[in-house]
């Protein structure tokens, strides 16, 4: 004998019931037909099939699976990189480039200013994190408020935190020495980088490099 189902809560109990019941009585019709014969046989198996019809919503009701849910992926927020070496590296402005293109006034260095982004970079296997610090200049043209910053470092990926040496040995890694991801997110966290394989999957993908 098969155990009985577990309910959730009462309402279901009761459909239980209600679909025990109504499937019991059916039985007994049927019997009763087996006996019966003519008119009244007739009457009888309209009623069985009415009861089948009230009761076949019943079941599929009780063990239908609510569907699940999918929670909304969040995007992962850089990895904190607390065993690498951290230098600065400033970007100034060319001499023809220290000129206003608004008014043609001389472009002077905003004394504390500066466009600042991590940039991880991995020089013969040592990683470390580049605090880019693009300089910014202001005109000293009377009633000029132009503001000037310098590009800074090439990036394959426009936005990203990876330079082009890094982005150019994730992809010499897996293409050419056939290093797997996760052996190259391995070998890094040794050197002190912890970095995720989907953020090398995004660097070694990428077409600039491919």
């Amino acid at each position: 004998m098969e155990a009985a189902p577990e309910f959730k809560n009462e309402s279901q109990e009761k459909l239980a019931l209600l679909a025990t019941l109504q499937g019991q009585e059916i039985e007994s019709l049927r019997r009763r037909l087996s006996e019966q014969s003519g008119e009244e046989c007739h009457q009888e198996v309209i009623l069985v099939e009415q009861l089948k019809a009230q009761t076949a919503h019943i079941a599929p009701t009780l063990f239908k699976k609510k569907p699940k849910i999918k929670k909304p992926q969040k995007g992962h927020r850089p990895t904190e990189q607390t065993r690498l070496e951290h230098v600065e590296e400033v970007f100034l402005l060319d001499a023809p480039d220290q000129m206003c293109p608004s008014c043609g006034g001389d472009l002077e260095e905003w004394e504390g200013q500066f466009e600042g982004a991590d940039l991880i970079d991995g020089v013969e296997k040592i990683y470390l994190v580049k605090k880019v610090k693009r300089q910014k200049y202001r005109c000293n043209g009377k009633d000029c408020n132009h503001i000037e910053t310098p590009l800074g470092p090439d990036k394959v990926i426009t936005g990203g935190r990876y330079s082009v040496n890094f982005t150019v040995d994730v992809a010499s890694e897996k293409y050419t020495n056939h290093m797997p991801l996760e052996g190259q997110t391995r070998a890094m966290k040794r050197l002190g980088l912890k970095v995720e394989s989907q953020t090398l999957w995004e660097c070694a993908a990428c077409p600039s490099v491919a």
